[in-house]
């Protein structure tokens, strides 16, 4: 009599312990969305530490992924996910444990940040990391047609395919009032993770160019090069401008996004760039480098600084803020077709399609 058992899926959110961070909110939407589409062709397992579950929806069963777990000599490892049928490892970042042998891999490339951030012998290594988890995976996911071109350049993908599957956004209601930090003249803004290649630092010096504007700076800033930041702005004197809240809630970004005027997002190296999406839905002007993703996902509707000199940058600061009022609606239309319900079908679908044999 044939089993009536559902294929296993084990979807690694690992990445959930940077809930604030692109990678982060990108696991955190992918189990939101899955547990509302509920398919019932599958059962998915959210592969997290176990002190991360209360992030998990409650119809996502939970694949603890303790120190033992993660650690366990490879031969016992293969033994702890057994009956798996497939496994799909979210980013590059993290280590290839516990995946059955002969069990289907696909693994989502999130940008191959570490190349803007190191070099030589160093990213060398890190590229080896990357490519060992390619050569065991069947399809490569991205979220860009910028980092599936990226992964081409840089990695051996021996024939096998790069699916591009864009990210999406979540609009929910912004605080009722406004937050403890917020100014109460017109502010510019920008929500970022405190990265060395997000750049914020470029966005010091051009404000002595805007100055009957504030620039809010969300996002934590508790690492060297937060610090660095924070001693930029004591040495340009503009503490009196410029506010670093810290992490904000979801409630306190939407507000940011309704009540701002624009955001300024200077990245070096984004595999999509989701605040820029984020920004459209509430029909806000854009200004963004041009590295990575961004011109890309940001296509006609954002400004793009083409070097970072102050007093230039002010200036298409300038230039973003007086566009058509018109923009602001199409903004919103472009924008609209970036979600995470999208993405997540386009990942079941895919799922089946493995589980079912068929050729990729």
């Amino acid at each position: 009599m044939p089993s009536t058992r559902v294929p296993r899926v084990i979807f690694d959110a690992s990445s959930l312990r940077y809930l604030h961070t692109g990678l982060g909110q990108v696991s955190y939407h992918f189990l939101r969305e899955w547990s509302l589409l509920n398919p019932d062709d599958m059962q998915l397992y959210a592969l997290v530490h176990p002190g991360l579950r209360n992030l998990v929806p409650p119809n996502i069963r939970i694949e603890p992924a303790n120190y033992v777990r993660r650690h366990a000599p490879p031969g016992l490892q293969r033994f702890l996910y057994f009956g798996c049928n497939l496994w799909h490892m979210s980013t590059e970042n993290t280590r290839m444990t516990g995946i059955p042998p002969g069990v289907p891999l696909i693994i989502t490339i999130q940008g191959l940040h570490f190349l803007d951030e190191i070099s030589g012998e160093k990213a060398q290594k890190e590229l080896m990391k990357v490519q060992e988890l390619v050569n065991r995976s069947i399809i490569i996911t991205t979220g860009s047609q910028y980092t599936a071109d990226l992964v081409r350049s840089k990695l051996d993908i021996g024939g096998r395919a790069i699916q591009v599957i864009p990210y999406g956004v979540r609009i929910g209601a912004p605080s009722e009032k406004p937050p403890s930090w917020a100014p109460s003249s017109p502010f510019l803004f920008s929500v970022a993770t405190f990265f060395e290649r997000k750049n914020l630092h470029v966005l010091i010096p051009m404000m002595k160019y805007l100055p009957e504007y504030k620039l809010i700076l969300a996002g934590d800033s508790n690492r060297s090069y937060g610090k660095r930041i924070h001693d930029l702005i004591r040495t340009q004197e503009l503490e009196s401008q410029i506010i670093l809240p810290g992490e904000i809630t979801e409630q306190e970004k939407f507000w940011l996004y309704t009540n701002g005027e624009t955001l300024l997002f200077p990245s070096i190296s984004e595999g999509f760039g989701i605040p820029t999406i984020e920004a459209f839905n509430f029909g806000k002007p854009v200004c963004s480098s041009r590295y990575g993703s961004l011109p890309e996902v940001g296509g006609e509707f954002a400004t793009y600084w083409e070097n970072f000199e102050p007093e230039y940058m002010a200036s298409m600061v300038r230039s973003a803020l007086s566009q058509d009022v018109r923009l602001s609606e199409k903004r919103k239309e472009y924008a609209s077709k970036f979600t995470w319900s999208k993405m997540v079908e386009r990942y079941h679908e895919l799922y089946r399609r493995i589980l079912a044999g068929e050729q990729q």
